[in-house]
């Protein structure tokens, strides 16, 4: 499947991210100036090296990236899941560091087409996430775990469109 998934742009590095391609490419980096492809980046389960691997292989039918964005200097990239996970990657080497796995709930049960991750504007390292269409949380990176043990949750009603918050911060 082509073109799930977000948009995320760094103007300092004249670097946009975009149309992942489900199975094989993550995140198609280009330097914007001339719309020059940079990488692309591997998708996450090919590596066969981290927990990622079995999450996605088991889910693989059911799980895309819904969301990517970089961090202010733009040198890191986090991906969001439907499914509720997000991994932060390396922009320079495409290295993926460990997943970080917000729903606990059956994947089957909880696919959110809008879940989001956005890095904090204030360079603090911080990546907010909102997931199962209805909660949020944050992720200290440099840890690679959630900063809140219960997420904050809003109203979720029947349209799941209506609980989307935006987090362009």
């Amino acid at each position: 499947m082509v073109g799930e998934g977000d948009v995320s742009v760094n103007c300092r590095r004249n670097t946009i991210a975009l149309i992942p391609v489900e199975k094989n490419t993550s995140y198609h980096l280009f330097d914007y100036t001339n719309f020059k492809l940079i990488r692309k980046t591997q998708w996450i389960h090919t590596t066969g090296e981290s927990e990622l691997n079995a999450f996605l292989l088991a889910h693989s039918l059911l799980e895309c990236i819904t969301s990517l964005d970089f961090n202010s200097d733009g040198k890191k990239i986090a991906l969001m899941t439907n499914g509720g996970s997000m991994v932060i990657s390396d922009v320079d080497s495409g290295h993926h560091f460990p997943l970080i796995t917000f729903s606990n709930t059956p994947l089957h049960d909880k696919i959110d087409d809008y879940a989001r991750c956005r890095w904090s504007p204030v360079g603090t390292g911080t990546v907010f996430v909102k997931y199962n269409l209805n909660k949020i949380n944050a992720v200290d990176s440099e840890k690679s775990q959630p900063i809140f043990h219960e997420p904050l949750e809003v109203e979720e009603h029947s349209d799941s469109k209506s609980s989307l918050l935006s987090l362009d911060i």
